[in-house]
């Protein structure tokens, strides 16, 4: 049961009216809702709680279409991070040569656009395709990809090392964190009116500590 205008009753009014809903209605959820996004209604709540009860394919076609509801889409945009993070280990399953990055930069590329999908921002779709997004996390995904090999027993810094499968799902993951975090905050800043030039959310210096952050994790995680 979804309560709209809830801003034009008083407390003791909803408290009655929950109380009288939640004994006749036991098992039925109840949410209250209103255009003031002030106020702390469970806008967010209804969201999550809509997506969870949709299949998969309605479920990411109704993220992309609502505002608000960020931690639900930042954790449907970790799924398909994931799910290209595997498809990087694929890739990379026989050891690939640095020179054939571009199989994993395609995979990235893909990942963002459908992040971007997620978000509904049209902008990072152009600035994929302009090469603004898709140039700095490739950057950030190249500066990175040193310092992992670096940690793989008996590869060290030898030039012309190999790609390996943990490493390129580590890189994929780092960047599709990156980008996620990203598309959140651009998602914030367009409903709060305070939206920046897209390519200023793309700094390298951001991505590359937004990466960093995910990979320390990782390792924290894994440790």
């Amino acid at each position: 049961i979804v309560l709209s205008q809830a801003d034009k009753v008083s407390k003791e009014e909803s408290e009655a009216l929950h109380g009288l809903l939640q004994r006749d209605c036991p098992d039925v959820s109840i949410f209250e809702t209103s255009t003031d996004a002030s106020l702390p209604l469970d806008i967010d709540t209804i969201i999550s709680w809509s997506a969870e009860h949709l299949e998969q394919g309605a479920r990411s076609a109704f993220l992309a279409g609502v505002r608000g509801g960020v931690p639900i889409k930042k954790s449907e945009g970790m799924r398909i991070v994931g799910t290209h993070t595997v498809t990087a280990a694929g890739i990379a399953v026989n050891p690939i040569p640095l020179s054939d990055a571009p199989l994993l930069l395609a995979n990235q590329v893909s990942m963002i656009a459908r992040l971007a999908t997620l978000w509904d921002l049209e902008a990072i779709k152009t600035a994929s395709a302009g090469g603004i997004a898709g140039q700095a996390l490739a950057i950030a995904g190249r500066s990175l990809a040193g310092n992992l090999l670096k940690l793989i027993p008996g590869v060290g810094s030898v030039a012309g090392a190999a790609i390996n499968a943990s490493v390129a799902s580590a890189i994929t993951g780092g960047v599709g964190y990156a980008t996620n975090e990203i598309c959140a905050r651009i998602h914030a800043d367009e409903i709060n009116g305070t939206l920046k030039d897209i390519a200023s959310y793309f700094d390298a210096e951001i991505v590359s500590n937004l990466v960093k952050n995910y990979l320390s994790s990782a390792t924290q995680k894994s440790a």
